[in-house]
């Protein structure tokens, strides 16, 4: 019979956190990922956000992750997030974050799809025009 004692972790363990870049492409991912850090600090080691403010399409969030990057001392993983819209160089911008060792994250339509699915699944279309509505609605207070 195996002792429940002798798997057991030694009290000196550190668990290894990580530090994670993420780039927004808006004030509402930018929110988003600002609520992790409040929640689930420091079980997920270090969310540093930074909004692209100026960027207004995939490449230009993929090209300000890479010098954001280059600036960081240290950093275990950068990860892109935006909505996926109607982009022509979408997919162009996807395999060049991967060539580059940049995760994407994105939402079609709308980032605000994100936040709903935590009140409740989406399991049908939701047109970006409906959202805010859905959300003052979920929130109980005005959301913009």
């Amino acid at each position: 019979m195996l002792s429940g004692n002798r798997y057991r972790r030694r009290d000196s363990f550190r668990s290894a956190k990580e530090e994670v870049l993420v780039v927004c492409g808006g004030q509402t991912e930018e929110l988003y990922f600002k609520a992790f850090n409040r929640i689930f600090h420091p079980s997920l080691g270090t969310i540093s956000i930074v909004t692209a403010v100026e960027a207004k399409n995939p490449m230009q969030i993929v090209e300000f992750a890479i010098k954001a990057l280059q600036q960081k001392d240290s950093c275990n993983a950068v990860w892109c997030v935006f909505d996926k819209d109607d982009f022509p160089d979408f997919d162009e911008e996807i395999d060049n974050a991967r060539r580059d060792g940049i995760g994407t994250a994105f939402s079609n339509q709308a980032f605000e799809v994100w936040f709903i699915n935590h009140f409740r699944l989406l399991d049908s279309p939701l047109h970006r025009n409906k959202h805010k509505d859905e959300l003052i609605k979920l929130l109980k207070f005005p959301y913009d």
